[in-house]
């Protein structure tokens, strides 16, 4: 499933753009989050490439419009 959702978002993160530089670079970023949700767990169109910082970001209090 990850390596289908890296192909087809280019192994470029989808917030900032950074393409991939090293094998733990990228994330796979589930919108709807995976406890919650198990339904959607595998559903490609509920998971997004994120770079690394992207995805802490993501799920820090920086966040604070809770953008996914």
């Amino acid at each position: 499933v990850m390596r289908a959702v890296y192909a087809r978002d280019s192994y470029t993160c989808q917030r900032c753009g950074a393409e991939k530089s090293t094998p733990r670079s990228l994330h796979a970023h589930h919108i709807a989050p995976w406890a919650g949700h198990p339904e959607l767990r595998f559903d490609l169109n509920n998971i997004v490439t994120l770079c690394r910082s992207c995805h802490h970001w993501v799920h820090s209090a920086a966040n604070v419009d809770r953008e996914s």
